[in-house]
Order: C-alpha cells, then structure tokens, then sequence
C-alpha cells in the first residue's frame, strides 16, 4: 500500500470513528440511562447537538480524506452543510428566544436535519472506508 493512501485510509477511519461517537453516545445513555450524579449530561434526540465540535471535527477529517482519495466528495460534502446549517440557522434564528407553534415546528425541522445530515455523513464514513480498504496498491 502506498504511502498516501495508507494515511488516507486513517484519516477516513479517524473521521468516521468521530462522526459515530455522538450517535452511539445519545443511543447509549438514552436506552441505558445516565445515571442521577451526572446531572450535567441530560442526553436526547438533542444531545447529538451539543457536540456539534466534535461532529465538526470529524466531518472535517473526513472530507479531507474524501478528496484526497477524489471519492465520495459530494455526499459528504451536501450531508455535513446539514448539520452545520441547522446549527448556524438555529442560533441565528432563535436569538431573542421566540415563542409560538412555528418555532416548534422550525425547531423540529432543524434538529431532523441535523441527524439526517450526520448520519448520512456517518454511514459514507464508512463506505469511504471500506472502498479505501478494497482498492488495490498500484
């Protein structure tokens, strides 16, 4: 395996593995529970949002990854403008907090594109992962 493409494979490996770890984190202390000392960490369908850093951070990695290795470009690029758009969008929006049945709905809207877009970025994680895995050494 050539040099390139071995850092390539860990940067897409990296990357997924970080746009992973808010979903699994939300699923599992949201069936397991989290326990009552930890009072700061109320996950939800929200909690996947509050790393939004992280989610930054690994979509970045990967689509590093995704050009190096001029496959998967497009996919990941519109899925992650998602989550970074509802963010932006939601902040800017909800600067004085608004209050009404629209901003539910808006709200709503914002966080189903947020995990729409992450897990379609995720899931291309690791399709570029298992296409860097399969592609032979020239």
């Amino acid at each position: 395996m050539p040099k390139r493409q071995g850092f390539t494979r860990v940067l897409a490996i990296i990357g997924t593995v970080l746009l992973w770890l808010p979903v699994i984190l939300v699923v599992v202390l949201t069936v397991g529970g989290v326990p009552k000392e930890v009072g700061w960490l109320p996950f939800s369908a929200v909690g996947a949002m509050d790393m939004f850093p992280v989610v930054v951070l690994g979509g970045g990695v990967l689509l590093w990854a995704a050009l190096r290795a001029r496959s998967h470009r497009k996919v990941l690029g519109l899925s992650l403008a998602a989550p970074v758009g509802s963010i932006v969008f939601g902040v800017v929006w909800s600067q004085p907090v608004p209050t009404g049945v629209w901003v539910l709905l808006v709200t709503m809207a914002l966080i189903v594109l947020y995990w729409i877009g992450l897990l379609i970025a995720a899931v291309s994680g690791i399709s570029l992962v298992r296409s860097l895995s399969s592609r032979p050494s020239i």
